[in-house]
């Protein structure tokens, strides 16, 4: 072979590998594309578009220094509103797309050119990502799509690359630019270019400069590093970097651009509240969160601005938390460390108030309501039992106390109802077989340590002295089934009651199953509403951000559960209950129309007053429980949790000599006094307003922040000495000329009949009452209580941050 020939072979053989490579590489990259493309999340998620806000949580009762209903929690998980694309400036559509998309308008989805471009320009950097690729798409893909997947992984950007590209022929370029200036970071944990632009700058988009829109367009690259608050020398380098690519790309002339570079950002104070939280009396909001994200699920809670009109009187609920943490420190020597007060309105089933405990910081748990617990599940023997895979199983269980004599009334309008006994009736409260139970195996002690009961007594004579036996004889005429039937009739939950098959016997007419505060303010206020369930309602109505209902809530009541002749006669027993009988001596019985129920456990662990009004029912707890630390069985020494917290564990010891009666019963007394005047002041349920879109959006704009503490209403403050309310994002900013208009709410309001109609003059920027600041106005007629609150957006100064 010559050396021609050599040559040729070489070259074959050279060429032929190539092709080998090349098409193993190709085929290598095509299943790589085919495994990332595989299950390849829908464009679902862009197109369920959330209607993003704070959601805020209110009380029925209004403050007086605003005329809305209190606040209570504002929650959300990220502080983001949203806003047409047509309410965006050009000029910050213009910066962002210059900065962070410069083709944009030219490419399908991946810009080819860009790829090559941040290619050469990383080469030249010695491999580093200086530069990067992604297109406003693929980034929008990530964020959204994608769920904010930023692992840089060959699989991800394959996903974003097919995702951009389905983007691109579902959506116009305008509403890709839209998504993402209302989904990207902002920094301080601020979503969309509205939610930034009021945080920073206290401005509506379309006051931005472009100094302002520049750093505003500039923060998405790398929103932590850069945020303005804590690195404003960074942020005002981005932000020269993006006026830099205004010019180039001749979206600004050099006038405007060397202008933008001379001003002086005049930034908001740090709001201290963008947590995810902000709730006041927790006992009762955290109980309605809960409830919200079992009804509505957590990222609609969190992200879509709701307005949530709950039950709740604050003035009620203040007196419940107090009521409760004070009596509970009285009785700290007699070893009651923890209670709880639930108030229900017995016509509505409107929960008033819920004081679970008495520091909500101190464990996170409410006494007040039904508790789920994760619990080991167990053999026989003790042992924990495993699942298929080896772990130990968990069962889901459901806690509660139990509530002693307070139950017994439950028994006995049962056996009213089923017509086997009245109050007059005589039932032998002791042991008609000497030496052996009456009751199936089961036999009750007596209070006091009487043996033998108190022989032949009238059951009302029964119930207001809370004898045993007695109790438990009426149970046996009801039947154990029956008796489990009719408590929850009235509104016990099973599992939790019986607490398996352990209790199912007729201790369970003593009080022996478990029940919460809040079941038993059910049963009582069935009591009080002539045998009628109301349902426990917490929350009235929803509104969605656009004041849509989207739940209400009106009261349910169950007629007749018990028969009107049954509560009549449980009625005139529980009346007997405060004047001749265990709650004799707390006095209650001067309260009008005061009935109710003493109820102490075996070993003085929970003591309780379950007790009713014709205007309010309220249930009273109080216990010996506490935490105590969690020993190890070896050492003896406190264990500890993986962060070096030590392990608490919660245990019961006995109170010394606190009863139903004497401790609790007064408690009850302390509370109604002050409960009920403030309850017959408040409105029924056919006179609550239901809450309209415009103040839905007063709430979401004008309410105050929480913990500010409410202020009498006053005239209009001057210009000059304006404040910007603290934590509230539409506060001061800098204007220029106003139209000198002054208009004074409160005297406007109360010049004539609340229902008359005025002209007003409102702010044409932000639709509320025209101030002397505001640039532009435009005439609008309302009814007098509807006229919108003063504009605070245009005022007279502002902080420089530079």
């Amino acid at each position: 072979m010559n050396a021609w020939e050599r040559i040729k072979l070489t070259f074959h053989i050279c060429v032929s590998l190539a092709l080998m490579v090349a098409v193993g590489g190709l085929t290598y990259g095509i299943s790589r594309l085919k495994k990332a493309a595989e299950k390849l999340p829908t464009l679902e998620k862009l197109s369920n578009q959330v209607n993003y806000g704070v959601t805020e949580i209110y009380a029925t009762n209004r403050d007086p220094a605003t005329g809305y209903y209190v606040r209570l929690a504002k929650i959300r998980d990220r502080y983001q509103e949203s806003t047409p694309f047509a309410q965006v400036p050009d000029t910050l559509k213009q910066c962002t797309v210059a900065i962070e998309d410069e083709r944009f308008y030219n490419h399908a989805g991946v810009d080819a050119k860009g790829v090559l471009r941040a290619l050469y320009t990383n080469a030249r950097a010695g491999g580093a990502n200086s530069q990067g690729a992604s297109t406003l798409t693929m980034q929008l893909a990530r964020n959204v799509v994608l769920n904010q997947d930023f692992r840089k992984t060959a699989d991800r950007k394959v996903k974003e690359v097919f995702i951009a590209l389905q983007i691109e022929q579902a959506y116009s370029k305008d509403q890709i630019l839209e998504r993402y200036l209302n989904e990207v970071c902002y920094g301080n944990n601020i979503y969309g270019v509205k939610a930034a632009a009021r945080i920073y700058f206290g401005k509506d988009l379309s006051r931005l400069t472009l100094a302002e829109s520049a750093l505003l367009a500039g923060l998405p690259k790398n929103p932590t590093g850069i945020e303005p608050f804590r690195h404003l020398d960074k942020a005002l380098e981005r932000r020269k970097l993006v006026l830099a690519k205004m010019l180039e790309l001749g979206y600004a002339t050099p006038a405007q651009i060397a202008a933008a570079q001379k001003e002086k950002l005049k930034f908001l104070p740090k709001p201290d509240r963008l947590r995810q939280k902000e709730m006041r009396y927790p006992y009762f909001t955290e109980y309605v969160y809960a409830l919200l994200k079992k009804k509505l699920g957590e990222e609609r809670v969190m992200r879509g601005g709701l307005k949530v009109y709950t039950t709740m009187n604050t003035e009620l609920q203040q007196s419940a938390e107090r009521t409760i943490k004070e009596n509970v420190g009285w009785l700290h020597g007699d070893g009651v460390r923890q209670g709880a007060i639930v108030a229900m309105d017995p016509h509505t089933g409107y929960v008033r108030a819920i004081a679970g405990g008495i520091d909500y910081k101190a464990d996170n748990y409410n006494n007040g309501v039904p508790n789920s617990q994760v619990q080991y599940a167990r053999d026989a023997t003790g042992k924990p039992l495993k699942d298929a895979k080896g772990k130990p199983k968990l069962v889901r269980g459901i806690s509660g106390m139990q509530p002693g004599s307070s139950f017994k009334p439950i028994v006995y309008a049962a056996a009213f109802d089923m017509e086997k006994l009245s109050p007059d009736s005589t039932i032998y409260d002791g042991y008609v077989k000497r030496g052996k139970s009456d009751f199936r195996g089961y036999k009750p002690s007596c209070y006091g340590n009487v043996k033998n009961g108190h022989g032949a007594i009238s059951v009302k004579q029964a119930i207001a002295m809370s004898h045993n036996i007695a109790a438990v004889r009426a149970g046996f005429q009801v039947g154990i089934d029956n008796l489990v039937e009719y408590a929850h009739r009235l509104g016990i939950d099973k599992n939790r009651f019986l607490k398996g098959d352990a209790t199912h016997n007729y201790s369970l007419a003593l009080g022996a199953g478990e029940v919460s505060p809040l079941e038993l303010a059910t049963v009582y206020s069935t009591f009080a509403y002539d045998g009628h369930k109301p349902e426990p309602i917490l929350i009235r109505c929803i509104l969605d951000g656009r004041g849509n209902v989207v739940e209400r809530n009106d009261p349910q009541i169950t007629k007749s559960v018990i028969s009107h002749r049954a509560a009549t006669q449980i009625a005139e027993c529980l009346r007997a209950v405060v004047e001749t009988g265990t709650a004799k001596a707390s006095g209650i019985a001067a309260i009008p129309d005061a009935h109710g129920k003493t109820g102490t456990t075996s070993d003085n662990l929970d003591a309780w007053f379950a007790g009713y009004t014709s205007d309010l029912t309220a249930i009273v707890w109080v216990s010996g429980e506490r935490k105590e630390p969690r020993l190890d069985p070896k050492t003896k020494r406190p264990r500890k949790n993986a962060d070096g917290s030590i392990m608490m564990r919660t245990v019961k010891k006995q109170m010394d000599g606190v009863t139903g009666g004497h401790m609790v019963a007064p408690i009850w007394g302390n509370f109604m006094r002050d409960a009920i005047p403030i309850q017959q002041k408040s409105p029924g349920a056919s006179e609550y307003k239901l809450p309209d879109a415009m103040e839905a959006r007063a709430h979401f704009e004008e309410a105050r922040e929480l913990g500010v503490p409410a202020k009498p209403a006053a005239a209009p403050a001057s210009a000059s000495r304006a404040q910007a309310e603290p934590g509230d994002p539409a506060g001061d900013a800098p204007t220029g000329g106003g139209a000198g208009v002054s208009q004074d709410r409160d005297a406007l309001m109360q010049a004539g009949d609340s229902g008359d109609r005025v002209t007003v003059k409102l702010c044409t920027e932000t639709s509320k009452l025209a101030g002397e600041f505001c640039p532009d106005t435009e005439e609008k007629t309302f009814t007098r209580r509807n006229i919108p609150r003063p504009c605070r957006l245009h005022k007279s100064h502002a902080r420089s941050n530079e």
